[in-house]
């Protein structure tokens, strides 16, 4: 995703899907985002998964492809 422009925003445990011969699935894009220059600048407060966010992003509303790791 990241070599594509996007952020997923909400990868978790829960997001994260296991099939046939241990294949590792991505699942809920509902926060994804399409990055410019690889950032993501959130402008207004919507609801957030706060408990799975990046430090950094919780200050600067900043999400990059390394706030999903």
């Amino acid at each position: 995703m990241a070599s594509r422009g996007f952020v997923h925003r909400d990868l978790a445990a829960r997001n994260i899907l296991l099939g046939e011969g241990r294949v590792v699935k991505i699942a809920d894009f509902g926060l994804l985002r399409h990055t410019e220059n690889d950032i993501y600048e959130m402008n207004n407060t919507k609801k957030v998964p706060v408990k799975w966010m990046a430090p950094e992003v919780i200050s600067t509303n900043k999400f990059t492809s390394k706030s999903d790791v």
